[in-house]
C-alpha cells in the first residue's frame, strides 16, 4: 500500500504501438451501448451515445475480454526482469514481516490485533493479554483465520473491522468484504466459543451496511437491501443506507423497525448509542460537509440547532461544535474551523456564550477532537505538522456569560486567562488568552503535547472508558514510524513508554527532507515536501533527476507527513525524487484551503499542482522529461486533467482508480455524493465548468501526451472502474500509443486484499517510471 490512499504503481520503458487486437471491441449488437437512462444532456456536453460507454457494463464477456488484453499488454511490457521481481519479493517481505509494526485495541484485559503475515497474507484476527502484549511478552490466541475461512467458503474474504460488545466483551459484531470492496457482510461472533453465532446477527447478502451496539440484544443496522439495484428505496441515490433500524435478537431482519432515516438525495443516514452517557444519537449526512446531528428524547429526535456545515461532538455534559464556516451567535463571530465549548444544558436552554477550545490561524487548522475517560484531545495541523492540546472540562457545571473570541485574523487557541499549566509549551499556533471571559481558570485544565518540531506526531485514547492512556506514534517521511504509550494525567507529558519502532524498509542514509513552496497564478505560495538523496536535492550540488510529484487537492483531505516504505524501496534508493505537493483542494489550511478549489473553482487545484511541477523543474529538482505526477481517485483526476492542460510539462503520468468522465460522474456507483464537491453535470451552469476540464471530455487526438498508466480494480464499488477504462480505450482510439491500462481483479478503491498481489501491481508502477522517466 502507498505512504497515502492508493497504490503506488511505477512506470516502464516506452512501450510499442498498440496492437490491432487490443483495439476497443464493442458489445455485440444485443447489448446495450450505454448505462443509464436516457437524460436531457445540457448543451456543453456531447450529443448522442458515448462509443466507450459499454466499459461502464460489469461481468459481461465484451468488458472482460477486453479487460484481459489490456492487463496482458501492460504485463508483457512491465511486469518481468529482475528489478521487477526483485521489487516484488522485498514489497512481499515488508508487508508480512513478522518485525510489523503491532498497534492493538483494548477491550478490557485484553489487546486484539489484526495481522498480515507469510502464514496467513490475508490475516488472522487475534488477542492477547494486555499486561503480557505491554510487558512484550504476548501469547497470541487465534480469533479466526480468514485464510482458512476463504478457502473453506471459496470467497477472499478482506477485514473491515470488529465492533465488540461492551461491557462484557462476549460478543462482536465483524464486517468482511468480499474481495475487498466497500460492501461487508456482517457477522456475529462469540468470544468465549470463538465461533460464528448461528443465530445471531448475521446479514450474508452483502452491501455498504454498518452495525452498533446498543446492548447485547439489541444493535442499530443500517442496511442497504439493494443488491445493487441503485434505485432500491433502502438506499440514497449515492448507494449508501438511508434507514436505520432497531434491530433485537431472535427477530428478522426486516420486521426490525426503521427508527431513522435520510431523504433519498442525501449521501446516508446513520446512528449510534453512547455508552458513557446512555444516550442515543443519530446522524443525517446530507453532503460530505453538511449534515445534522439529533439525539433522543423518549420517543421523539431532537436536532441540535447549529450549522449544517458544523461537526457536533457531546461528552460529560459538554457539547462541542466545529462550523466549517464562521459563525455568528450570540453577538460574536467564530473562524471557520474552530472548536467551540458550552455546557450542553445551557445550549439546549438558548445560551450561546461559548468557550473556544481551538481557533486557526491561516497557518493551522483543526484535525481532530477525541476524548478518554477525564481529558480531551485537540489535534491541529501547525503549517502541515499535527500537534495535539488536551483539555479538561470541570467536573461542575458552570456558568459561561460571556467570552470575547479571539479575532478571527490572530486567534488560535483561545481560553480563560491563567488556565494553562506551568509547564506548558506552545507552539507555532500560539495560545491566546481572553482577559473577558468568566470562567474560572481553576477548573479548566489546558495542556500541549511536547512533540519533535521535525515529526508528524498523532495520538488517540486507547480505552475511554478506563482512562486517559494513550498511543503516541512518530512519523516522517524517511524515519520508520515509532509507538509509543503516553497518558494524559500525566504530571510530564514528555514523559512516555517506548513500545515499538517499525524497521527500515529501505535505505535512507544519505537522505534528506526539503521544505519548499511554489507561487500559485493568483500569488498563493503552495508548500510542498521534497524527498530524495542530499546530493541530488540540496541546494549547493543539486542536479536534475527523476522525480514523482503526488498530489490529491480534494475533500479537504490533507497530505501529512508518513514513511515513505514503498516509495523508499521502489524509487529513492535508486536515486529517484519524491516530492508531495499540499495543494489547494485538500485540508492542510483548513477549511477556506478546502474551499478555494471547490466546484468552479476546481482549476485552482490543478494550477497549484502544475505551479509546484514547474517550481520543480525551475529550481533544478528535474526536467519535464523527468518529471512524473502520480495521484489516486480524485488525485487521478488532478494529474489527467493536468496532463490534458500542460501535456509538455510531464514524462509520465500515473492516474489510479481515477473519475475522468465529469459528464457521467453522478450516475456510477457513489458519484452522486460528490456533486458538493465537483457540480452536477446535468445543470447547465454546471456542466459549462465541468466541461471544460474532464479529462475524458478534452484528451485530443491530435496532441503529443506522455506515457500514461491507468489503474483500477475490477472490484471498486465506489469510483467506477469505466472511468479509466473508457479514458483508456479513447486515447488508444485516437492513436496514442503509449497508453497503458491495469485493472485488479480482487480489492476495491484501495488495495487488494493479498499484500502479494498490492505487491506486483506497487512494483508494476515503479518499473513503469523507470522504463519512462529514469532512463
Amino acid at each position: 500500500m502507498s505512504e497515502h490512499f492508493f497504490m503506488p504503481i511505477l512506470p516502464p520503458a516506452l512501450p510499442p504501438s498498440l496492437p490491432p487486437r487490443l483495439s476497443p471491441t464493442p458489445p455485440s449488437s444485443d447489448a446495450p451501448a450505454s448505462v443509464g437512462e436516457a437524460r436531457d444532456t445540457p448543451p456543453a456536453w456531447p450529443a448522442g451515445d458515448d462509443p466507450h460507454g459499454w466499459l461502464e457494463q460489469s461481468e459481461t464477456p465484451e468488458v472482460a475480454q477486453w479487460v484481459a488484453l489490456q492487463n496482458a499488454r501492460t504485463l508483457h511490457a512491465y511486469a518481468h526482469g529482475e528489478a521487477f521481481e526483485t521489487l516484488v519479493q522485498r514489497l512481499v517481505d515488508d508487508a508480512l514481516s513478522p518485525d510489523q509494526l503491532v498497534v492493538p485495541t483494548r477491550h478490557g484485559k485484553w489487546a486484539h490485533d489484526f495481522r498480515q503475515d507469510e502464514a496467513h497474507p490475508l490475516g488472522i484476527w487475534r488477542r492477547c493479554g494486555w499486561a503480557d502484549w505491554l510487558a512484550g511478552t504476548p501469547h497470541w490466541q487465534t480469533l479466526l483465520d480468514l485464510d482458512e475461512l476463504s478457502e473453506d467458503e471459496d470467497v477472499d474474504w478482506s477485514w473491515h473491522g470488529a465492533s465488540v460488545h461492551y461491557p462484557d466483551r462476549e460478543r462482536a459484531l465483524l464486517f468482511l468484504s468480499p474481495g475487498g470492496g466497500d460492501a461487508i457482510v456482517v457477522r456475529e461472533f462469540d468470544l468465549v466459543a470463538l465461533t460464528f453465532v448461528d443465530d445471531g446477527f448475521n446479514v450474508e447478502t452483502d452491501g455498504k451496511h454498518h452495525a452498533s451496539w446498543i446492548d447485547r440484544d439489541t444493535i442499530y443496522f443500517e442496511w442497504d437491501a439493494s443488491g445493487g439495484d441503485p434505485a432500491h428505496p433502502s438506499v440514497t441515490q449515492s448507494g449508501y443506507p438511508r434507514e436505520v433500524r432497531r434491530w433485537s435478537r431472535g427477530t428478522a431482519l426486516e420486521d426490525a423497525p426503521v427508527v431513522f432515516s435520510c431523504l433519498p438525495g442525501d449521501i446516508s443516514a446513520s446512528a449510534s448509542f453512547d455508552i458513557e452517557s446512555r444516550r442515543h444519537f443519530a446522524m443525517r449526512s446530507i453532503t460530505f460537509e453538511e449534515g445534522t446531528t439529533s439525539w433522543l428524547d423518549g420517543d421523539t429526535w431532537r436536532q441540535y440547532e447549529v450549522p449544517l456545515d458544523a461537526d457536533v461532538y457531546t461528552w460529560k455534559k459538554w457539547l462541542m461544535i466545529a462550523p466549517s464556516r464562521d459563525w455568528t451567535v450570540g453577538g460574536a463571530t467564530h473562524r471557520g474551523g474552530c472548536l467551540l465549548a458550552i455546557p450542553e444544558d445551557a445550549f439546549l436552554e438558548g445560551k450561546r456564550s461559548f468557550l473556544p477550545l481551538f481557533t486557526p490561524t491561516d497557518k493551522t487548522a483543526l484535525a481532530g477532537f477525541e476524548t478518554g475517560k477525564e481529558w480531551a484531545a485537540i489535534s491541529y495541523s501547525d503549517d502541515l505538522l499535527t500537534r495535539t492540546r488536551f483539555w479538561k472540562p470541570p467536573v461542575a457545571d458552570v456558568e459561561i456569560t460571556a467570552f470575547e473570541s479571539a479575532s478571527a485574523a490572530s486567534g488560535a487557541m483561545a481560553f480563560a486567562a491563567g488556565a494553562i499549566s506551568a509547564d506548558a509549551t506552545p507552539g507555532a499556533g500560539a495560545f491566546i488568552a481572553a482577559a473577558h471571559a468568566s470562567i474560572d481558570p481553576q477548573v479548566h485544565a489546558f495542556r500541549e503535547l511536547p512533540v519533535d518540531a521535525d515529526s508528524e506526531t498523532s495520538v488517540w485514547f486507547i480505552d475511554d472508558m478506563l482512562d486517559d492512556t494513550l498511543f503516541l506514534m512518530s512519523n516522517h517521511y524517511l524515519e520508520p514510524p515509532t509507538l509509543w504509550l503516553g497518558d494524559a494525567r500525566a504530571t510530564d507529558l514528555a514523559e512516555r513508554k517506548w513500545i515499538q519502532q517499525l524497521p527500515a524498509s529501505f535505505n535512507a542514509s544519505g537522505m534528506t527532507v526539503i521544505r519548499a513552496s511554489a507561487r500559485a497564478p493568483d500569488g498563493t505560495a503552495v508548500p510542498y515536501w521534497v524527498v530524495g538523496k542530499r546530493e541530488l536535492i540540496e541546494a549547493g550540488t543539486r542536479r536534475a533527476a527523476p522525480c514523482l510529484l503526488y498530489g490529491y487537492g480534494g475533500f479537504e483531505i490533507a497530505l501529512e507527513p508518513s514513511y515513505a516504505s514503498t516509495a523508499g524501496m521502489g524509487w529513492l534508493e535508486q536515486g529517484g525524487v519524491y516530492v508531495v505537493a499540499n495543494i489547494r483542494g485538500g485540508g492542510e489550511y483548513g477549511p477556506e484551503w478546502h474551499r478555494a478549489a471547490l466546484r468552479e473553482k476546481r482549476s485552482v487545484a490543478f494550477d497549484d499542482f502544475v505551479a509546484v511541477a514547474q517550481a520543480l523543474v525551475d529550481q533544478g529538482f528535474t526536467t519535464a522529461r523527468q518529471l512524473a505526477i502520480q495521484g489516486g481517485s480524485n488525485g487521478g483526476l488532478l494529474v489527467a486533467a493536468c496532463m490534458v492542460r500542460h501535456p509538455g510539462l510531464f514524462g509520465a503520468v500515473i492516474c489510479e482508480v481515477p473519475l475522468l468522465d465529469m459528464q457521467r460522474f453522478h450516475t456510477l456507483l457513489a458519484g452522486a455524493s460528490w456533486i458538493e464537491e465537483y457540480g452536477d453535470p446535468d445543470k447547465p451552469d454546471d456542466a459549462r465548468f465541468l466541461s471544460a476540464y474532464s479529462p475524458y471530455h478534452r484528451v485530443a487526438a491530435d496532441v503529443s501526451y506522455p506515457p500514461i498508466l491507468l489503474t483500477s480494480s475490477a472490484g471498486d464499488d465506489r469510483v467506477h472502474p469505466a472511468h479509466a477504462r473508457k479514458m483508456a480505450a479513447k486515447m488508444q482510439a485516437m492513436g496514442h500509443p503509449h497508453v497503458w491500462y491495469y485493472e485488479e481483479t480482487q480489492g476495491g478503491h484501495s488495495a487488494t486484499p493479498d499484500p502479494r498481489d498490492a505487491a506486483r501491481s506497487t512494483a508494476l508502477v515503479y518499473r513503469f517510471l523507470w522504463e519512462t522517466i529514469g532512463r
